[in-house]
């Protein structure tokens, strides 16, 4: 539908819609990672469950430009890269199936009941806000998503204006903001099952070695290869960080049940660093007429936030 939009205003509305639904996928996807596996095997399989937006994100930003300057429009991206969710969203409905064990048979609830439950739901998203080390979670993970959807944003745009890379060259040094997870998040996960036996130490160490990264960048002289091995790192503990950070939903102290609502919510608050981060990035480049304090503030948030994954550690996670 994007690349059928005439106008900003229905540009924005169909942006709106995209990003909805693609929240939807989130919250049930990680529930039934938690539930399908043991501890000391989740973060693994966590790390392999987030390689799947570390890949899909970053190669239509490399395709892109390539498929842009082939035909001549920007509108083609979006028509063909929707044919891939179309497909997997298909195939994923008739393959994806919840743990046996965790399905029962769903009974016939009378009207009374329902607003029973309708009522319990509300007791347990109060419960869930309540909880504060799911807020410590969720704290930390405005960091991870505000710091690099706000890199992925500015980046082609801070390439070919800063170093002179072409479109199709800025495109493809992207992407290493994010394809490096695909081996950061297994890597991070395994750390945290086998190695440290803990998430939120894991997610300490991740955190720490990547915010420092856009503060290098916005203090230092950049050449192309120097970029290139910067941007690499950034995605590589980004995602290393951020796998143990989602297995550890099961451990904050709520019951099972709420585990959906929990990572949904969680999924809200990071989103909103994920909204946040490009404007922001954005406006101090329109103030300063400098990348230097958008990639500043790139590191500085996360390296604040990690205050968090130090209150985790302190409450044995």
């Amino acid at each position: 539908m994007t690349g059928l939009t005439t106008g900003y205003l229905d540009l924005l509305a169909v942006r709106f819609l995209n990003g909805l639904t693609c929240a939807f996928m989130f919250a049930p996807g990680q529930s039934l990672l938690l539930k399908w596996f043991r501890t000391g095997e989740k973060s693994f399989a966590s790390g392999i469950y987030i390689t799947s937006p570390y890949i899909g994100i970053p190669l239509p930003v490399f395709l892109s430009p390539i498929i842009v300057l082939y035909f001549g429009s920007w509108r083609y991206p979006f028509w063909i890269f929707a044919l891939f969710p179309i497909f997997a969203g298909v195939v994923g409905f008739f393959l994806m199936r919840d743990p046996p064990k965790t399905t029962p048979t769903r009974p016939k609830i009378s009207r009374s009941k329902k607003s029973l439950k309708n009522a319990s739901i509300g007791s347990d998203i109060t419960s869930l806000l309540k909880n504060k080390l799911l807020w410590y979670n969720n704290m930390y993970r405005f960091g991870l998503i505000f710091s690099v959807l706000g890199a992925m944003s500015w980046a082609p745009k801070y390439l070919v204006s800063e170093l002179q890379f072409s479109l199709v060259y800025a495109g493809f040094v992207s992407v290493l903001l994010m394809a490096p997870g695909i081996v950061g998040g297994p890597l991070g996960g395994a750390t945290a099952d086998r190695i440290m036996k803990r998430n939120a130490p894991t997610c300490l160490i991740g955190t720490l070695a990547y915010c420092f990264i856009p503060l290098y960048i916005a203090f230092s002289s950049m050449t192309p290869l120097v970029i290139i091995v910067v941007f690499f790192l950034y995605g590589f503990f980004n995602a290393f960080a951020e796998a143990p950070a989602l297995a550890m939903f099961d451990e904050l102290g709520f019951e099972k049940r709420m585990l959906g609502s929990a990572l949904g919510i969680s999924n809200f608050i990071a989103q909103i660093g994920g909204a946040m981060a490009p404007a922001l990035f954005g406006l101090a480049i329109d103030l300063t007429g400098s990348f230097s304090y958008g990639w500043t503030l790139m590191g500085l948030t996360p390296l604040t936030l990690n205050a968090f994954a130090l209150l985790l550690i302190y409450e044995g996670r």
